[in-house]
């Protein structure tokens, strides 16, 4: 399938995301054969895999129209999906223009992902072959290396990108209590860099050899953490919470981040990877010792 015809199938929606645009976009794509609309799904998953760069996301982010929340990495992808439903000409800016994200609204972006959805469905229809669309797990924020993973301090691309770098049994959370991080780490474009890097830093926390074997011992299948960042180094404070079945263990904790020290990710991942390593075995010594 050739951009022409593609970006013409891309009009039957009329940059449209709600249930009326949604149908005629799927009557449009299912006019073709079978071969062409596996075709055209390979070119939507290329155009929006080419949008997933760190400096699309931090624009996501400085969105200022209100049209969503901070994004989190499943909402980029509807982001994306909202950049091409809004045709080639806008897209080719975008592309190479990330500051373009920022300049406009982008009118039913919480919907817009069900472009992809769509074009599942006409393929699952008319293909001969069982599942779904080749290749969409490329879509997931963080599955282009180049636009990621060489700008943050994050594991190596694994398939299906990094939706999460952190493990699936833990978790991490942060409140900011520092006027001096709101305006330097926590200001809407670093975000998504600490966010990524924080939760990397779970990541390695997590895979110390016999940490999580020791936590299922004591029934534990899930752990979060939620760290509020305060502005003394002697603000200390660590408290370990379990749910009702015990299975679900709460880390609550109080650290500060010197942000002289902290200013490269490499030493933003170090500080949050000591944070997290140390509470993992405070608590480890807290749910120890209610056991006995």
């Amino acid at each position: 399938m050739d951009e022409v015809t593609f970006w013409e199938i891309i009009a039957a929606a009329g940059e449209g995301s709600d249930a009326g645009a949604m149908s005629a976009f799927r009557s449009r794509l299912s006019a073709e054969a079978p071969a062409s609309v596996e075709a055209f799904g390979r070119l939507l998953i290329d155009k929006l895999y080419a949008l997933d760069t760190l400096s699309h996301y931090e624009q996501a982010a400085s969105n200022p129209y209100d049209e969503w929340e901070d994004p989190d990495p499943d909402l980029f992808v509807a982001v994306r999906c909202a950049i091409v439903l809004a045709g080639p000409h806008v897209y080719g800016r975008v592309l190479n223009d990330p500051q373009m994200i920022a300049s406009r609204p982008w009118p039913g972006v919480m919907d817009s992902e069900y472009l992809v959805q769509a074009t599942d469905r006409v393929f699952a229809a008319l293909s001969v072959r069982d599942g779904s669309l080749p290749g969409t797990e490329q879509i997931e924020t963080g599955s282009n290396p180049a636009g990621f993973h060489d700008a943050v301090a994050v594991p190596e691309p694994v398939p299906g990108g990094l939706v999460d770098p952190a493990p699936q049994w833990a978790g991490v959370g942060f409140d900011i209590d520092d006027p001096a991080v709101t305006r330097t780490w926590a200001a809407k474009k670093a975000w998504p860099a600490f966010d990524l890097t924080t939760r990397a830093a779970l990541a390695r926390a997590a895979a110390v050899p016999g940490r999580r074997e020791a936590l299922q011992e004591l029934g534990v299948d899930q752990v979060e953490f939620e760290v509020a960042l305060v502005r003394s180094p002697s603000q200390k404070a660590i408290r370990v919470s379990r749910d009702r079945s015990g299975s679900l263990v709460w880390v609550s904790l109080t650290a500060h981040l010197p942000l002289k020290d902290c200013q490269a990710l490499d030493d933003l991942e170090q500080w949050a990877h000591d944070v997290l390593d140390a509470a993992f075995e405070e608590a480890l010594k807290k749910l120890s010792a209610k056991a006995k």
